[in-house]
């Protein structure tokens, strides 16, 4: 877990062609705040990914539109 790090100034963001994310909050451990990150990526786009065990077990991910 990332400690006393505080969010960079807008200047120092860089946009990355085909990404584009979103926040929402869902309630998840406190009201009222963005807890849910949303990645749309660009047709044609290559993910990895790694999968770790945590003591917070979640439903399975639902991807739609891939076919």
């Amino acid at each position: 877990m990332a400690v006393n790090l505080f969010p960079p100034e807008p200047s120092e963001i860089y946009s990355v062609p085909g990404v584009v994310l979103g926040v929402a909050a869902a309630n998840i451990r406190k009201p009222n705040r963005n807890d849910v990150l949303v990645v749309e990526l660009a047709l044609g786009s290559r993910v990895a990914g790694v999968f770790t065990s945590n003591r917070f077990a979640v439903r399975p991910f639902r991807f739609a539109g891939l076919t």
